[in-house]
């Protein structure tokens, strides 16, 4: 959008969960997001004090309030969750108890909000009708597919038409739509028929590619050594790595290490799998920040993504992939629809294999070794960064938020 000569611009106000330094995909998301709605007017955050990991925090915390030019970010205390579902929920409440009051007090003319698990945008209808603004919601998961796959069907049985009732209210009291995937398009339409939807994918960070380009990745290419496998992100039911890592591991001693930084709810279940069979080269670590985990993928041979084999995640296209098809790295995903489509098209370099494939995930790996597996080239891997620049898709989703207020 191209604001009228000496029309004020449009008062924003972005509700988000996590923000920068949080480390989730809608922190990063959302922080550059914030930055370009700030290139062109006022914008409020409104997030939670960092609270993605238990196990990860700052050497510093960041401020309650901070305000740098038009952008003035408001961090709630929420405390911390375990992981968990139950616990996860009662840290929404918390946020949501305090987001509420916070954003009546905040003058704006139009309201984001940006959900994976379906609260949020809950929340920011919830918000907009009070206001009475309009109101942007940028959908990252479908909430209701997700949990039909992943809890059991007795426990998500009385859920669901409470599920579904918060779904339809919160999309049909939306503005306007963003679906961060274009597998989820045709959910939406089946539930509001002759809406259109912007679809505006996750893409990759400025520092992410500054950082790679000022330090390119060593030459790692030897037989006579572990190749190393770095995986990076959450390890929850949606991951499902204690399916696939611990047997293909098994097979691939003396072969490969693989390196794994994150956490999440499974994360003890992966730890437990492979004990149980005696593996010794997957070491788990504690999330730590982009900067550092840089230097873990320039020292990796090849980066994993994986995703569990749920109907539902036929939809989903993982931010991880961005991030990894940026670094031009050998790449092994282990995923399916949407997913799969994206690398076979975008990282044509990228071995696929099917989720919880444990042949198939060896096999990748020996042709690693063996060399028949490759890197992007230079030009595929520039051409695919100047496709996905984080900072080309905020200015889009940006402008979208600014012309509901006009």
């Amino acid at each position: 959008m191209t604001l009228s000569p000496g029309a004020p611009a449009p008062k924003v106000l972005v509700l988000s969960l996590n923000f920068p330094p949080d480390l989730s995909a809608g922190s990063f998301r959302v922080g550059s997001l914030a930055d370009a709605l700030a290139q062109q007017g006022p914008v409020t955050v409104l997030s939670g004090m960092p609270s993605r990991y238990a196990s990860h925090s700052t050497t510093l915390a960041p401020p309650e309030r901070e305000q740098r030019g038009n952008l003035d970010v408001r961090r709630l205390r929420v405390g911390r969750h375990g992981g968990g579902m139950a616990s996860q929920s009662l840290l929404f409440l918390r946020f949501a108890a305090r987001a509420i009051p916070a954003a009546l007090r905040t003058d704006c003319d139009v309201v984001y909000a940006t959900t994976s698990r379906l609260m949020t945008g809950f929340l920011g209808a919830v918000i907009a009708t009070l206001k009475r603004k309009p109101l942007y919601l940028d959908v990252r998961d479908i909430f209701f597919e997700s949990m039909q796959d992943i809890l059991p069907r007795r426990s998500f049985a009385p859920l669901r038409p409470v599920i579904g009732l918060v779904e339809r209210w919160t999309i049909s009291r939306a503005a306007r739509i963003n679906l961060v995937s274009p597998g989820f398009v045709p959910y939406f339409e089946g539930r509001l028929p002759g809406q259109s939807f912007d679809v505006l994918t996750n893409g990759v960070d400025e520092a992410f590619i500054d950082q790679w380009q000022a330090n390119p990745s060593p030459d790692r290419v030897s037989a006579a050594r572990e190749l190393i496998i770095a995986y990076a992100g959450n390890m929850g039911e949606g991951q499902g790595l204690e399916h696939i890592l611990p047997a293909a591991a098994a097979q691939l001693a003396g072969i490969a290490r693989f390196v794994v930084y994150g956490d999440g709810g499974r994360k003890d279940a992966l730890r437990t799998a492979l004990s149980a069979v005696g593996v010794t080269n997957v070491e788990l670590h504690d999330p730590i920040v982009r900067e550092h985990l840089l230097d873990v993928f320039k020292q990796a041979d090849a980066l994993f993504v994986h995703l569990n084999d749920y109907a539902a995640f036929l939809r989903v296209l993982p931010s991880k992939l961005f991030e990894y098809g940026a670094t031009g790295k050998p790449l092994i995903a282990g995923v399916g629809g949407v997913a799969a489509e994206f690398v076979t098209h975008e990282l044509p370099y990228a071995q696929l294999i099917a989720p919880r494939d444990v042949p198939g995930l060896v096999a990748a790996v020996e042709r690693l070794r063996d060399g028949a597996a490759r890197a992007a080239t230079d030009p595929e891997r520039d051409a695919f960064v100047a496709r996905h620049r984080r900072t080309q898709i905020s200015q889009r989703l940006a402008g979208a938020i600014h012309d509901l207020a006009c």
